[in-house]
Formats: structure tokens, sequence, C-alpha cells
């Protein structure tokens, strides 16, 4: 798809249908080596992303371990989004990936990513797809350990407006502490804010020449559609698409020229009350002299939607015919 250079990453995810669009368009990139998929509470329980991780591993046909994380946020207690992913996360029970034939690695995940950062200076990019738990227990008991990762490429937050209240976006809300910890650890950050990520459209043609591939019924297509239909019931029928947010990170590391950027002071509102959860963009040009606080977020301000949705299809159309294959009778 490009000829960037290849990157050793780690996927911390919560997946989610969005997620596996996310793992697929990664694997499906010569560039990018996924060395580890590490699971957090978000979608759903840890339970059940593990297990949709583990799925979608199988899936896929890859050999990319998978470790369990934080089962709960650090301070943050909510009722996990079964209106729009399924109580599974991946949709309904109509949805059900070939049973996963390798099993959970040992190693908590917060743990892991302490190992992987170590064995791999600068050298290692972590894209956070969910809330930022791990991350946050990580560089909490490693916070040495922040100006050792080449890049943490975040789904979350907004420049605007929220989603699950008017002011936060689902991954920050779920855990604004581990975000705060996250973003005042000194790491080099990419944000992809709902600013950005609902203007990254995947078309509904498009999934329908996804589903072609095979010629057969396909769980990956299955769980997409899913999305995409609840997603219809919020914004109504008319729609032309739906917003595949957890794609943009990944189609970043592919296609940098996808995006434009701005860098940015970004910070997390942790006081209860209405704000609870936002992420606080400062995009002023000038500072006052008395604001030292420092730039510390390249933040995505617009995306190219029809290069992001080709490289996304081309990735599905991948995917679909591994996981095709796969359910075959």
């Amino acid at each position: 798809m490009s000829n960037v250079k290849s990157r050793l990453v780690v996927i911390d995810c919560d997946p989610g249908q969005d997620d596996m669009a996310a793992i697929a368009l990664a694997c499906a990139n010569a560039n990018l080596n996924v060395v580890a998929i590490t699971t957090v509470a978000g979608n759903a329980p840890v339970k059940e992303t593990t297990r949709n991780a583990l799925d979608i591993v199988a899936a896929l046909k890859l050999s990319i371990p998978v470790y369990r994380g934080a089962t709960n946020p650090l301070l943050q207690r909510y009722d996990f989004p079964e209106e729009f992913h399924g109580a599974t996360g991946m949709g309904t029970a109509g949805v059900e990936f070939a049973t996963a034939a390798t099993v959970e690695q040992p190693t908590p995940a917060a743990q892991r990513l302490i190992e992987l950062i170590e064995a791999h200076p600068n050298r290692l990019t972590i894209v956070a797809i969910a809330p930022m738990t791990n991350l946050a227990l990580a560089l909490t008991l490693r916070p040495d350990l922040a100006g050792k990762i080449e890049e943490i490429v975040f789904m979350g937050g907004s420049t605007g407006r929220g989603n699950v209240t008017a002011a936060a976006e689902f991954n920050i809300w779920a855990d604004p502490e581990a975000a705060a910890v996250v973003l005042r650890s000194g790491a080099r950050l990419t944000m992809f804010g709902l600013n950005v990520t609902e203007e990254a459209v995947f078309e509904s043609s498009r999934l329908v020449r996804v589903g072609e591939v095979g010629g057969r019924d396909n769980p990956l297509v299955d769980a997409l559609q899913f999305y995409f239909n609840t997603h219809f019931k919020f914004v109504g029928q008319g729609a032309v698409g739906a917003p595949i947010h957890d794609v943009c990170p990944v189609a970043y590391l592919i296609r940098p020229d996808c995006f434009e950027f701005d860098d940015c002071h970004v910070d997390v509102i942790t006081e209860r009350g209405p704000a609870y959860g936002m992420t606080l963009v400062d995009q002023r040009e000038r500072q006052p002299a008395f604001d030292t606080r420092q730039k510390n977020v390249k933040v995505a301000l617009n995306v190219n939607q029809a290069l992001l949705a080709d490289m996304v299809e081309q990735a599905l159309r991948w995917a679909a015919s591994r996981t095709a294959t796969e359910t075959a009778t």
C-alpha cells in the first residue's frame, strides 16, 4: 500500500467491530509487524474483548499473541455499550467466528507492554484504540519508559463535541484518569479524535463488495453489518455508510499523508461534572507568555476519506477471503 518504513506495532484494543477492522488493516500491510495484541475492558468486559481478539486472530490465520489487560478502569465505572456493540462486543449471538485454536498468554497486558518497550527501545509503536488503562498502568509502574516508545497513536477524544456525553468521547470517558496519565507522560503522542474519525466513513456499497469475497457467509462481514445497522438506527437510514473510527491510527502508520495535523497542548478533564472525560485541545495560535504548557500531542484535524476508505476496503477484502475460507463447509 505504501513504502513507508517498517514498524513494530502493539495493538491495544477492546474488540469491537471497528477494532476488528483496524487489526485487519494492520495485518494486511507488510510494513507493519504486529508483535502483540493487548486487550482491555471497553466496548465489552475484558473477558469478551479477549475472546474476540483471539477469535479474530484465529479467523485471519495469524500467529499474534494476545494478552489480557485491565478488568476495570482506574476509577470510572459504567455500563458497557451493549446497545451499540452487542453483549459480546461483536454483535448478536448469530455472529460467530470459528473457535480460536490459541489461548491468551499468561502475562498481564501492562507487564507485557513494559517488556516489549524494554526489548525494543525507540522502535515500538503502540496503537491505542480503547480506554488507556493498560498503558497508564505500564507508565505508572515504569514512567521512565515513556521516552522509549517510538509513538503512541490513539483513537480517542475530540477537538469539539463528544459522543457518550456532550463533552466526552467514549474511549477517553471510559477511563479519563488513565488517559490523563498517558497524555502527561511525555511520550510521543498522535491523536485521532471524533472530529476526524467521524469523517472516516466506510460506505455501505463498499461493505457489499467485501461481502462478495469468497461467495459465502462470512462472520467478519456479519459483524460489520451489525455495526452499520446500529449506526443507522442512531443517525437514520439515509446515511451512506458508517465511520470506522479505530482504523484511523493504523491508516496513519501506512499513509501519513492521509491526514492533516496540528501540534497542540491536550489534557483530560478528570473532575467530576458535565465535562468529565473531555479532551481539552488548545488550538490557539498564540499562548499568553504566562502559559508555559508544552504542545504534547500531534492532533489530526482532517482526513482524506476516499483514500482511507480505499485502504480499508482492500484490507477487509483480504480479511474476508481468509475468514470465508476459515468458515467454509
